[in-house]
């Protein structure tokens, strides 16, 4: 068997063990073990290449994520984690270290902000003990954005974490407040009603770049990891009040005395906000804020979205401001 024809079959293999054994006319035991004899007569009748023994002892010790075991008689096979059907691997539960990581695509962060983590087909949610390798598996699904999650601190609250026979790190959900981002943050984004909103840990604030001042119901937020005060009103302007008119409930206002600690590019094509306590590059038509007054405000389209005074990209720091797309 070439190279190449091991890769295709570990595939197979990985599909049937994990997801569909189906689709090589096997049967999975309640612990996720199948026969081997099953698995080489399946794979020979619906694989693409003829396969013995001595191959799928090959395809387990080659793969770089030791996806496969045997059991102690070498008459079964499972594989050892990222199941979408329903077995039990006897996972032991583990006490983890104090952070670990997750890697996704921007496109995913809108949801995982508001709700979490979530296993979705899997079993489990997979975390890594180390940086470069859940970027790694935020790069399969686009551009990547890594996250890291308080895991010690989530074990103390009760929630618990188990370690595979291959030393995958895995969980049953990560909730919202257990996930954080360092010196640059990707926050939910949304125009509701010609109005910015955005989502920090669960609660919708309403951007104001005219606004002085952040107030609302809640006494503080954090963002890139910065706590930040908000006061109850804006000269006795209450958010209670500000809700009525906007038509929305929302937790709060954010100002320019927080927005201005940051760059910020406002990306509604991803519904994304990046904030960031460091530069970001953004290409645009941009604005000197130095000859502007008081509320900066440009007005475009980005698809069929009409932008009527809301800046695109915001960099008070260097004074200027920029109509773009994203970064």
């Amino acid at each position: 068997m070439t190279d190449r024809e091991l890769v295709t079959t570990s595939k197979f293999l990985s599909m049937i063990l994990r997801h569909k054994p189906e689709k090589a006319g096997i049967s999975l035991d309640a612990n996720g073990w199948a026969n081997l004899d099953d698995i080489i007569r399946g794979l020979n009748k619906h694989g693409r290449v003829h396969v013995d023994l001595d191959d799928i002892k090959r395809i387990v010790a080659i793969s770089d994520k030791q996806r496969f075991v045997f059991n102690s008689t070498l008459t079964k096979i499972r594989a050892n984690h990222g199941h979408t059907v329903k077995v039990d691997v006897e996972l032991e539960e583990v006490t983890p270290p104090e952070i670990l990581y997750h890697g996704t695509a921007t496109k995913s962060l809108s949801g995982i902000m508001q709700e979490g983590i979530q296993p979705r087909e899997r079993l489990h949610v997979h975390v890594s003990i180390d940086e470069k390798t859940a970027m790694n598996v935020g790069q399969r699904h686009g551009k990547a954005v890594l996250l890291t999650i308080e895991a010690a601190r989530m074990h103390a609250d009760g929630l618990k974490f188990y370690r595979s026979a291959n030393g995958i790190w895995l969980t049953d959900y990560v909730p919202v407040k257990y996930i954080r981002q360092s010196d640059e943050m990707y926050i939910p984004l949304y125009l509701k009603n010609k109005y910015l909103f955005v989502t920090i840990e669960g609660k919708q604030w309403l951007l104001d770049t005219g606004s002085p001042v952040s107030f609302g119901s809640l006494r503080s937020i954090t963002i890139c990891s910065e706590q930040f005060t908000v006061e109850s009103n804006y000269l006795n302007t209450t958010v209670d009040s500000l809700i009525q008119a906007v038509g929305i409930p929302f937790a709060g206002v954010l100002g320019v005395d927080i927005l201005n600690s940051f760059d910020l590019i406002f990306n509604l094509a991803d519904n994304i906000l990046t904030a960031s306590t460091n530069e970001l590059p953004c290409k645009g038509k941009y604005i000197d804020l130095d000859k502007t007054f008081l509320n900066t405000s440009v007005q475009g389209t980005i698809g069929n979205t009409i932008l009527k005074n809301h800046t695109i990209g915001y960099f008070p720091r260097r004074r200027k401001m920029v109509l773009a797309k994203g970064r």
